[in-house]
């Protein structure tokens, strides 16, 4: 029984790791493990800053004439509203552009929106070199009539430019004797309906299309930059003013 009792011992005491360098080898694995969790994490952090969106994209600023106007009616004792449009399609087909928080002041004629675009759309070449471009935002009718701009907001996040552009000179009788509505009755050849207002995105340095993509039925690079703001089926509302 003795000799049974030692050999088991010896065993036991051979395969009995060396206490230091166990302790060595669990902290390193210790370490590592702690080390990747908080790589995970700041990975996910990265990403969650990097693809929030920007509060100017939401926010209205309208320009002087709007921002007077709410001033005066609000020190009055009355609720300023304005008309808070939505555009049917609020981005173009791979998601790198979006418009939205679209809003218009009938009393002053301007209306704002918010733009987002990947910064990697302002690429191009240039002489052989790699440059970045500027983004050129132009709002038009069904005229060809040019809206003035009266204000510029910037910002940037991670992938993500923004911008807030508010126009001026624009006339839009909202409701069932509207202009658009008008026009329902008339349409396109092919049945859609007529743009009021649209909303184009080039790159200022090239005049080119800030993004496009190929059409395969067309057989041809589509602008995929262009974004129909008002016709005569795009829902609206008011909402109180908050500039």
């Amino acid at each position: 029984m003795s000799d049974y009792i030692d050999d088991f011992s010896e065993d036991e005491e051979e395969r009995k790791p060396d206490s230091k360098g166990y302790r060595i080898v669990k902290r390193g694995f210790k370490i590592l493990l702690f080390g990747a969790s908080a790589l995970v994490w700041a990975l996910i952090i990265a990403v969650i800053i990097s693809t929030r969106e920007a509060k100017l994209f939401s926010q209205m600023h309208f320009g002087d004439r709007t921002r007077a106007l709410a001033e005066e009616t609000e020190n009055a004792g009355e609720e300023f509203r304005v008309h808070e449009l939505h555009t049917n399609v609020f981005m173009n087909i791979d998601g790198s552009i979006s418009v939205g928080n679209v809003w218009y002041c009938a009393e002053t004629g301007e209306l704002e929106l918010g733009i987002r675009f990947n910064r990697k759309l302002l690429k191009y070449t240039s002489d052989g070199a790699e440059k970045t471009g500027t983004p050129a935002v132009a709002l038009t009718d069904e005229n060809g009539n040019v809206f003035r701009i009266v204000r510029t907001d910037e910002d940037t996040i991670g992938r993500y430019s923004y911008l807030r552009v508010c126009f001026e000179g624009i006339e839009l009788t909202l409701g069932e004797s509207s202009y658009a509505a008008a026009k329902a009755a008339e349409g396109n050849a092919d049945g859609t309906p007529v743009p009021v207002l649209t909303l184009r995105l080039t790159l200022k340095e090239t005049g080119s299309a800030l993004a496009s993509h190929y059409d395969k039925e067309k057989e041809t690079m589509v602008d995929d930059a262009v974004f129909v703001i008002f016709d005569h089926e795009t829902p609206y509302k008011t909402v109180e003013y908050d500039g």
